[in-house]
């Protein structure tokens, strides 16, 4: 855990924190079938990234068991954890720092990470292991973005936050494999198998999955002196070209050797270097090669050139895993996605509106109201004389 976290949570309610885990787990199927250190790596942890700390599965644990009580595996499980999702929130930009999944549920709204953090409690809360993935940004848009996977039986499949779709499904499979790299980051300081290491830190470990998405290149940079003499530590950074930009994707030092290596995805990459003072770059095309690429680097640039660059990507990826779409494995069918996301907490509220209302400015307000619902509704019925009023504000 880190220092500040050992500070500020209450013993007591992160023991209770664990026990509502602990409580689900045990009536859940599936528990069985997940590895000890997926358990630890992707169950345990009571943080997704860098929102507040919270006590979401103290909180949330028994809704959240109801939920999935019934269902037969955990693809299943994890399909109605995501529409549970969704009805709680929907896509609006927040601050660029990350709210709590409690407070997503009060405001209803959050940003892609938002999305997936809530997801991820709640599939965690339930025994599922899920953890979020994201690209810096995309080589063809002005964005980036960040998503889940849920891992099954059968390995890790992704889906967005929050997003009704099916597993490996989702509106941004095409763009996923056109992009430079893909990250994802694990509590923990651990060797992974089958999956390739970005970098490690303190507690933590970042994993590149960019190869479970699409073809990949190795990018083996070599940096040198004026003297042509290797250089270690010096910065390499990879970027790529996003609506009039250069915006950097990854960073690596060189070794004792002067070297660094990272595996990419085919676009075109502003790959450059630096150290005291001095710098170079080159722009590296390997949209159309298969084979791995040697690029040497001599540090003997002061200034930045005026100059303009031309990088492009790929039109069209294929995904890697599923290049042609194959109906679900799960059994799970959502319900009508409208009305749930509407009415979520108190589906009789439609009986006791007028026909003709179901999209008045009422009706939305309680959309929006999300976490604020109950509070909302109790109003309502304690002055049922004054509902007309109350349509008509």
């Amino acid at each position: 855990m880190p220092t500040i976290d050992l500070i500020s949570i209450n013993a007591d309610s992160f023991l209770l924190d664990l026990k509502a885990l602990h409580t689900n787990l045990d009536s859940l199927p599936w528990r069985k079938e997940i590895p000890q250190e997926i358990f630890q790596r992707y169950i345990l942890p009571y943080r997704v990234s860098q929102e507040p700390s919270e006590y979401f599965r103290l909180h949330y644990g028994r809704k959240l068991y109801e939920r999935v009580k019934d269902c037969p595996d955990i693809k299943t499980a994890a399909l109605s954890i995501n529409e549970w999702a969704y009805e709680q929130m929907k896509y609006e930009p927040t601050s660029g720092w990350d709210q709590s999944a409690e407070v997503t549920i009060k405001r209803g709204i959050g940003r892609c990470e938002e999305m997936a953090i809530l997801f991820i409690k709640a599939c965690r809360a339930v025994g599922i292991p899920a953890r979020e993935v994201s690209t810096p940004y995309w080589p063809f848009t002005n964005s980036n973005h960040a998503w889940v996977e849920v891992w099954t039986k059968d390995g890790w499949h992704f889906l967005g936050g929050a997003e009704m779709t099916p597993l490996d499904h989702t509106w941004f499979k095409d763009g996923v494999c056109r992009t430079a790299i893909i990250k994802s980051i694990v509590w923990g300081e651990f060797v992974p198998e089958n999956e390739i290491i970005y970098s490690k830190g303190e507690g933590y470990t970042i994993l590149n999955l960019t190869p479970n998405y699409s073809d990949t290149t190795g990018l083996f940079i070599l940096v040198k002196d004026s003297n042509g003499v290797p250089v270690e530590s010096a910065d390499v950074w990879i970027s790529v070209f996003n609506y009039s930009s250069l915006r950097r994707v990854a960073h690596k030092y060189t070794d004792s050797s002067g070297k660094a290596h990272i595996i990419a995805g085919k676009c075109d990459l502003f790959v450059s270097c630096g150290k005291d003072s001095l710098w170079n770059f080159e722009i590296v095309r390997f949209a159309d090669t298969n084979s791995t690429i040697q690029l040497s680097l001599t540090l003997e640039r002061a200034t930045i050139p005026d100059t303009s660059f031309w990088l492009k990507v790929k039109e069209k990826g294929t995904f890697l895993r599923n290049t042609t779409y194959k109906p679900p494995e799960s059994s799970y069918m959502h319900h009508d996605l409208h009305q749930a996301q509407l009415i979520a907490v108190q589906p009789e509220l439609l009986e006791e509106l007028p026909e003709n209302s179901l999209e008045t400015r009422f009706l939305k307000n309680i959309n929006r109201s999300r976490g604020n619902r109950e509070t909302i509704l109790k109003f309502w019925r304690l002055y049922e004389k004054d509902r007309d009023f109350l349509l008509s504000l």
